[in-house]
């Protein structure tokens, strides 16, 4: 539910954040600072600055462990990408160099994939969507020409070559199509709040002596908290979309046969 309202409604979420944490902020700096309520919180003056370790590295270790989560996420669905654009160069350069094969439809069937792929399959790519029947008839399509080639050259080395070119394409469309979303558990997410949460309290409250610097530090803390949380925040939904997203240029250099 937490990664389908990220991919809906991503600018919201990354502006609710924002919100939370600044108005945390603003009411802890209030706080310590109204002649009211700062009385209360004096007696608490001798807390020392080491205990800002005890929240602070506990935020960090939550925030770091769930945005290399996310971050491996992201590389193997890029990797699946690059990997299957890969697969289909190589088969392109084969059907179009080795003799036997310039004749047939092997090149085309290729590019139409990877075209197929680009405006009909990647929008799909989403936790709403699901593989497009029109990419996945292209794929049986390229792979039932690849199949007659692969006998057509009779175990040859081309053969070999091509075998694992689909065998490569083939993998990585499968990685592809189920790195979709993120399985990242609600719980770590709020765990990273509260212990937010908590930097921001214990950062004022070892500034109780100081009032006139207390907004320029709750600032500081609250803007070093905001980083990892909206970075996280943006990356949370989808690999394919939003404002940090895979990209599908390796594929549309297999479709203008480009070759890097």
């Amino acid at each position: 539910m937490l990664q389908t309202f990220a991919e809906d409604h991503e600018w919201i979420m990354v502006a609710s954040i924002v919100f939370f944490f600044t108005a945390i902020a603003v009411g802890i700096s209030w706080l310590l600072i109204s002649k009211q309520t700062r009385p209360f919180f004096e007696r608490y003056e001798g807390i020392v600055p080491p205990f800002l370790s005890l929240p602070a590295v506990l935020f960090s270790l939550t925030v770091a462990l769930m945005a290399t989560s996310i971050w491996e996420n992201y590389s193997m669905a890029n990797k699946s990408v690059r990997s299957e654009s890969l697969g289909l160069e190589t088969i392109v350069e084969l059907a179009e160099s080795v003799p036997s094969l310039k004749e047939g439809p092997l090149a085309s069937y290729a590019k139409d994939y990877a075209r197929s792929i680009i405006n009909d399959e990647w929008v799909t790519l989403s936790t709403h969507g699901s593989p497009a029947a029109v990419t996945k008839k292209h794929f049986e399509i390229l792979r039932n020409a690849t199949f007659a080639a692969i006998d057509a050259l009779d175990n040859n080395a081309q053969a070999k070559v091509l075998t694992n070119a689909f065998q490569l394409v083939n993998d990585s469309r499968k990685t592809r199509l189920s790195f979709v979303s993120f399985d990242i558990h609600p719980l770590r997410w709020y765990a990273s709040i509260i212990l937010a949460v908590l930097v921001q309290l214990v950062v004022a409250l070892v500034h109780i002596p100081r009032p006139q610097v207390l907004p320029l530090v709750m600032g500081v803390t609250t803007l070093t908290i905001l980083l990892p949380m909206c970075t996280i925040a943006v990356t949370l939904s989808n690999p394919y979309v939003g404002m940090i997203s895979i990209s599908n240029s390796p594929l549309q250099a297999v479709v203008s046969n480009i070759h890097k």
